[in-house]
């Protein structure tokens, strides 16, 4: 297969859960008109399944207008796509609970974590998460998303 017609990243959303309002994210309004849901895991699998079957070596972002850290299965569904593709994995968190599941993404297959910093700079989120994420970024890479507003 000719994997230059693969997109360059897959991102997924295996939950609508979230407990942070980012600037940058229409979460409320996806919300508000689909309710919580969750991914069901088989989907997710054959996802997975697809992706090595064409060889994928793109980006795989678990996330997608949602906390993945709400997500119980969140390790292992990161687990799984790095043992099914050969695809980078990242996800984007709001930063709040990097301390409740600190040793999980120390020790997580993760290439890359994104925290979004405007769930603190505008006063969703604890200045407590700064703290956090910068003991993360000691042993993952993190790249900080930070929304310029006009």
């Amino acid at each position: 297969m000719n994997t230059e017609s693969l997109p360059k990243a897959v991102y997924i959303q295996p939950t609508t859960a979230c407990n942070g309002y980012c600037s940058i994210c229409p979460h409320d309004k996806m919300f508000k008109k689909f309710g919580r849901q969750t991914m069901p895991t088989e989907l997710f699998e054959k996802i997975m399944a697809d992706l090595k079957a064409c060889g994928y070596t793109g980006i795989i972002g678990i996330f997608l207008q949602c906390e993945p850290l709400l997500d119980d299965r969140i390790f292992d569904l990161i687990e799984l796509a790095k043992f099914e593709t050969k695809a980078s994995v990242e996800i984007s968190t709001n930063g709040r609970l990097i301390k409740k599941h600190f040793t999980w993404l120390v020790n997580s297959s993760l290439d890359r974590i994104y925290f979004n910093y405007g769930a603190v700079k505008f006063g969703r989120a604890p200045k407590s998460v700064i703290w956090d994420v910068n003991q993360l970024a000691k042993y993952k890479k993190v790249i900080i998303n930070y929304p310029r507003l006009e």
